[in-house]
């Protein structure tokens, strides 16, 4: 299911022109909520979905479709590329994730796939999940110390490097250079993904 509505029409002369006619497009819709009424009738085996469109977002209808057929594959297409995005995704219940910028032979062939009972995932994304449970697997072994754990805390709560400092009785300077370590200790890209990664990991609220 996609909104825009060249890539529809690319979809439907594909395959009206496969030689593979065991797949057959039974419909295309411009929003989640359409894509609702009609999915219990057709039952489609894969489900193609963008998840920016108008109304309802993909996330959660991926979430929707999977509870009226548990059965159906659904493939993810987004030119959305974040890695929390994707987890999303697939923790709502779609099988693959594939980019935008893939070529319509590119996705004909994830369909192809998922269908013969495969996982489409575009390779730069796979990399880059491979990427996130080794850092993720990594920063399990990090326990911060008390000091450490109010920084994060307080950058958590919003507030400034300056406003942690006049609280914890601490210079500028030393505030960064305890998030230096705790960015390089938690593998994280940032400070952002660093108190992302810490909520996760159960460090902090």
């Amino acid at each position: 299911m996609e909104d825009d509505l060249v890539f529809s029409g690319a979809m439907v002369q594909v395959f009206s022109l496969s030689a593979d006619k065991s797949m057959q497009l039974v419909g295309t819709f411009p929003s989640g909520e359409a894509v609702l009424q009609e999915l219990g009738s057709l039952k489609p085996d894969i489900m193609l979905t963008d998840l920016r469109m108008p109304g309802m977002g993909g996330i959660a209808l991926i979430s929707e479709a999977k509870d009226i057929l548990p059965e159906m594959e659904i493939i993810a297409l987004t030119a959305v590329d974040d890695i929390e995005t994707v987890f999303s995704a697939l923790k709502a219940g779609a099988t693959g994730y594939l980019l935008k910028t893939s070529s319509i032979a590119d996705i004909f062939k994830a369909i192809d796939d998922t269908h013969k009972g495969g996982t489409a995932i575009t390779p730069s994304l796979a990399c880059a999940m491979v990427e996130e449970f080794r850092s993720y697997n990594l920063a399990l072994e990090y326990q911060p110390g008390a000091k450490e754990k109010k920084i994060l805390q307080k950058l958590s709560e919003g507030l400034t490097y300056k406003e942690i400092a006049e609280e914890l009785g601490m210079s500028i300077h030393a505030i960064h250079w305890n998030m230096k370590n705790i960015i390089s200790k938690l593998h994280a890209k940032n400070k952002k993904d660093a108190i992302s990664k810490a909520k996760k990991l159960g460090l902090i609220k």
